[in-house]
């Protein structure tokens, strides 16, 4: 868009003054050639709509130049709506602080424990007993068409099934957004540094070495605000409790659904050949 914007500037004489009389026509024409490229620009370029906006309603536009703005801003803007990423978890980090995020861990953990031996394991058995016993992989040389017409019709009963879209696939859903949300309240917390998985057995002077820098709360203490100092002491004590215990909060949050997998439907029967299954559907994953 840059190159665009150089040549058309080169190729379009730029109005001098608001009070050129030709100067809505120049801005049409300019709008005209940039169109396309703004296009481009907004499926690649997150930007926020708000101070477009208020720059819009600063400023006098010829008739267009400013509905092209808004609209454009209005389409960038829809496409992100309901969007959760890692900004929203930094923000949420800082907010609830160290000891609070427990809190929240410890309530989607309640959550996943009345999904999984509940509405997952019913809906899974029902599936299971539905799926064919065998289904071999199909030959690469009858291509796609061919391999998209051999699933349909060996899992024509799944497809049927009535409460998959409804009720199963929200709850794997939901799982899943709570394990990802779990993640990423790790990738960010207090002292902004994901977690690189610390273990015991790694060597003392190393550790030392590594987190030499950690011990500075003394000095913030002397030298920095109130807020520098509350700041320090939690990032201090978030790293002191993970190189003593080995704590990953990841880790210690899939502990929690590790126990609720009792079932033997979620590990399968064993294989007939001592090694692994290969075309028997008798495991989670080929459901």
């Amino acid at each position: 868009m840059l190159y665009t914007w150089q040549c058309c500037s080169r190729a379009i004489q730029q109005p001098k003054s608001n009070e050129q009389l030709n100067r809505a026509e120049i801005y049409g024409k300019t709008v005209e050639v940039l169109a396309p490229e703004v296009s481009k620009l907004l499926y690649f370029m997150h930007f926020q709509c708000r101070p477009v906006l208020e720059s819009c309603g600063r400023f006098t536009h010829p008739a267009g130049v400013a509905e092209f703005i808004h609209v454009s801003c209005y389409t960038e803007q829809n496409s992100r709506h309901g969007f959760v990423g890692p900004c929203h978890m930094h923000h949420m980090c800082r907010l609830l602080g160290y000891q609070d995020i427990a809190v929240v861990m410890e309530e989607l953990l309640k959550i996943v424990k009345l999904l999984i031996p509940g509405n997952l394991l019913q809906f899974t058995k029902t599936l299971m007993e539905a799926i064919p016993k065998t289904c071999k992989l199909p030959r690469y040389d009858h291509g796609s068409p061919g391999v998209r017409g051999y699933y349909h019709a060996q899992l024509n009963d799944i497809k049927q099934y009535p409460d998959a879209r409804t009720e199963l696939f929200h709850n794997f859903r939901e799982f899943g957004n709570t394990i990802l949300f779990c993640l990423l309240m790790e990738q960010a917390p207090v002292r902004k540094v994901r977690s690189k998985g610390e273990k015991p057995e790694v060597k003392l002077r190393k550790l030392e070495a590594k987190f030499d820098s950690l011990h500075a709360v003394a000095h913030v203490e002397k030298l920095g605000s109130a807020k520098q100092t509350m700041i320090a002491k939690e990032g201090d004590l978030l790293t002191r409790e993970r190189l003593c215990c080995g704590l990953s909060i990841f880790e210690i949050v899939l502990s929690g659904p590790r126990g609720f997998l009792d079932d033997s439907i979620w590990v399968g029967v064993p294989p007939t050949n001592g090694v692994m299954n290969n075309d028997e559907c008798t495991e989670l994953h080929r459901l």
